[in-house]
């Protein structure tokens, strides 16, 4: 089975185009996985659920916003905006990831 590749600038190689593992989902768990990961300390409160729940990263996210501080939602949102390009790139392969991202935003933002 293939995987989502990186490319040497942490984006995500796009000249792999008959890629299909790479979709919404993989760019945004690594945005939220690793930016959590990096940025969040271990004595923070939500440090344990974020571990227990590090595979399925964006539903943990989506599920315990209210619960993650500010400073860490801000910087997993500076990251998806640095990383746009990737994202539309993965999007505009495959138009359905656009529910998804649209899914993704309106459950955080509620």
């Amino acid at each position: 089975m293939r995987q989502a590749k990186k490319d040497n600038k942490g984006g995500f190689a796009t000249a792999d185009d008959d890629n299909d593992e790479i979709t919404f989902d993989v760019i945004l768990s690594d945005i939220i996985g690793s930016t959590l990961a990096n940025r969040m300390g271990k004595n923070d409160p939500e440090y344990k659920n974020f571990k227990e729940s590090f595979d399925q990263v964006t539903n943990y996210f989506t599920e315990r916003f209210s619960f993650i501080s500010d400073e860490l939602i801000h910087d997993v949102f500076t990251e998806i905006n640095s990383r746009a390009k990737d994202i539309v790139a993965v999007i505009s392969k495959k138009m359905m990831d656009f529910c998804d991202l649209m899914e993704f935003f309106s459950a955080v933002i509620r």
